[in-house]
Order: structure tokens, then C-alpha cells, then sequence
């Protein structure tokens, strides 16, 4: 008003998947956002495998060929990164692993390291 310049900032979309510190977790995993792979191969113990925002939610997905198992976390903003939530892993079976936690293996016994598991080398979506 008066002249003054107003600028509109839109929300931005955050995206961060880590492994976890708890111990099998490290593993092989990787996350296709939009249809570009953005990590892949064998990720460490606390390892932050993405932290990106997008203009939109994005399309996300994670998937394990190997049968080395992979858990940690997957979770959105939708305030450019102010408060986080889960990502729901759509397609994963319930699993019996630590809350919050998500897990992927390329073989079905990874259930046990995340509360929803993405088993079978299944290629699995990500929500907020």
C-alpha cells in the first residue's frame, strides 16, 4: 500500500530422507524424485541422502535391488522446511521396526527395521 512493494513467496515443497543411527540400518537405497534418480548405492549410518524443496510436492519414490537392507526416515514440509511430517510409504507392507522409521530390501526380510517396509526390491511411493 502507499507504493510500497509487495513480493508473494510461495511455499516451498521440502523433500529429506536420512538413514538412521540405529544399528543395520545403513544399506543400499535409492530416491528417484520427478523421475531423476537423486541418490543411490550404499548409504552410512545418520546419512542425509536428500534435503531438497520444490516449488510442488513432488513425485517420490524409493526402491532397494540389493539385499542389503536400508532404514531411516523420509519426511516433507510443506512451509519450506519450518515443521516436518512422515512421508506415507503407499505401496510398503506394515513392518515391526522403530516408529517413523521406513525400511526398503531388495529381499523380504527387512521388515523388522522400519514400521512400513518396502520389501521385494518393490519400488515404492512417498506422500505427505
Amino acid at each position: 500500500l502507499d507504493g510500497a512493494t509487495c513480493t508473494l513467496r510461495l511455499a516451498e515443497f521440502c523433500v529429506k530422507v536420512e538413514t538412521s543411527d540405529l544399528v543395520y540400518s545403513r544399506g543400499t537405497l535409492t530416491v528417484i524424485i520427478n523421475g531423476a534418480t537423486v541418490a543411490s548405492g550404499m548409504h552410512e549410518y545418520s546419512a542425509v541422502l536428500v534435503n531438497r524443496c520444490y516449488s510442488s510436492f513432488p513425485s517420490v519414490t524409493i526402491t532397494n535391488p540389493t539385499d542389503n537392507a536400508w532404514a531411516g526416515y523420509a519426511t516433507g514440509s510443506a512451509d519450506g522446511g519450518t515443521t516436518w511430517s512422515n512421508l506415507d510409504c503407499v505401496d510398503c507392507v506394515d513392518g515391526t521396526g522403530p516408529d517413523g522409521m521406513i525400511s526398503a530390501d531388495g529381499d523380504g526380510n527387512g521388515f523388522d527395521l522400519g514400521v512400513r517396509s518396502c520389501l521385494d526390491g518393490a519400488t515404492c511411493p512417498l506422500r505427505l
